[in-house]
């Protein structure tokens, strides 16, 4: 349900600003549960007690009418709204529909532009307010219409097409409309697009160009800083984002980005850093389970093992299906001494999890270090099938298949674990691949 809704307050005669808010906190908390004709209900009380408190809720009032098919009443609340002057992003989008669904494609075009210019995050924002058919249909009718524009008109309508269908996230189809109007109507929101595009086609140094063209362009937002902090992440570029989590805890010091930069001092293995973010993000707020796992994790590489799994087992507790939970927590088990119940855990995790190389390679590695080599060589196997550029599986099963006798075996994993960087698998290879026989000297005659 698209509820994400942003209300200009207004200052009135008979109340106060604390009393409207209250009013439309009321009016919203119906509408977040689902119960428009309720809300419409309740608005239609205010009105008769309080017409000029109630103006503020009009645009809650012609969405829930929206939402409820009403259209004849969603109308007539947006008309109302016109008259009194008092528009705000949601009412406009609202109207926006209608003349779409009036086939009034011209007025779509010259509105959506006139949108977009005024503020093309405020745009995208209120476009979500509308289902996924009506801004489909919205798109539709945009793109078939926009060959009757003037040339210099092309741009910037293709640019507020690839913003509704950026709100879809219907990536594709907003790069189709980008990539044509990008280098003609240049705007940083634009750029943004784009940089969240190329992130999830993980071409994550392309979206950092995106991103820093976005930023040049003025488009300098909490959310511009933390989509690029995510990109130079993935890029492994882990002190550029860094740098951006840094300038988003200014704009906004939330659990969240303190558990994102968390996340990527560990990356980074500078984990006393990474302890002090991620207590920060808990003493903000303590109920989420994936900040509990984090500090299991930083706990576990800083060797504070019984902390760890205090922390994994405070996230089990907190969200029992937490991917990947019971390996965290088999991991730091396993290094406590309690193999018996890693192995336990680990077993858990792979019934979850069946996709997932680390519990295949770690219950291997157990395996191998009990000497049950035939058990680690069928582990290790689908650990590589999952994750064929591990070097350290590689190796291991290498190892495995030479400890039963298979050394042509055992020599191809370790000659796949040397190209992928193991230095063990060059030294194990000198050792047990090494069988170029030396060369005969024959007798001169």
């Amino acid at each position: 349900m698209r509820t994400r809704l942003l209300f200009i307050l207004l200052l009135c005669p008979l109340a106060s600003m604390s009393q409207i808010k209250n009013l439309q906190d009321i009016a919203m908390e119906y509408v977040k549960s689902g119960q428009f004709k309720q809300a419409t209900e309740f608005i239609s009380q205010t009105e008769q007690l309080d017409a000029d408190s109630a103006e503020a809720l009009l645009t809650i009032k012609a969405y829930c009418f929206y939402k409820l098919k009403n259209n004849k009443e969603a109308r007539q609340t947006l008309t109302t709204i016109e008259s009194y002057d008092i528009s705000t992003p949601e009412s406009d989008i609202l109207n926006l529909h209608y003349i779409n669904t009036d086939k009034d494609f011209d007025l779509l075009k010259e509105r959506s532009t006139e949108l977009l210019e005024q503020d093309p995050q405020v745009f995208y924002n209120s476009l979500k307010i509308l289902s996924e058919k009506d801004l489909r249909s919205m798109a539709q009718n945009l793109e078939n219409n926009i060959d009757t524009l003037d040339e210099d008109e092309v741009s910037a309508n293709k640019t507020a097409l690839a913003v509704i269908y950026f709100s879809l996230s219907d990536y594709q189809h907003c790069y189709n409309a980008l990539s044509s109007a990008i280098e003609d109507y240049p705007i940083g929101f634009s750029y943004y697009m784009m940089g969240k595009i190329k992130t999830q086609s993980q071409e994550y140094i392309s979206a950092t160009a995106y991103f820093n063209q976005a930023e040049a362009a003025n488009f300098k937002t909490l959310s511009l800083y933390k989509d690029r902090s995510t990109a130079k992440g993935l890029g492994q570029d882990y002190k550029g984002a860094i740098e951006d989590l840094d300038i988003c805890l200014q704009y906004e010091p939330s659990a969240e980005l303190y558990y994102l930069r968390a996340t990527t001092y560990t990356a980074l293995m500078e984990y006393t850093q990474a302890l002090q973010d991620i207590n920060t993000a808990i003493s903000i707020e303590d109920t989420i389970a994936q900040y509990h796992n984090q500090k299991g994790i930083i706990q576990t590489n800083l060797g504070n093992y019984a902390e760890a799994i205090m922390n994994f087992q405070t996230a089990m507790r907190l969200n029992p299906n937490l991917n990947y939970i019971d390996n965290n927590l088999a991991i730091a088990l396993e290094k406590a001494g309690f193999a018996e119940q890693a192995t336990t855990h680990y077993q858990k995790s792979i019934k979850r999890h069946p996709d997932h190389a680390d519990s295949y390679f770690n219950l291997g590695r157990i395996s191998y270090d009990k000497g049950n080599y035939k058990q680690a060589v069928k582990l290790l196997l689908r650990a590589n099938d999952l994750n064929p550029r591990y070097a350290d599986t590689q190796y291991l099963l290498g190892m495995a298949y030479i400890k039963i006798g298979k050394a042509d075996k055992g020599c191809f994993y370790l000659n796949m674990a040397q190209e992928n960087g193991s230095n063990q698998a060059s030294q194990a290879i000198q050792t047990y691949c090494n069988t170029t026989p030396e060369p005969q000297i024959s007798e001169e005659e």
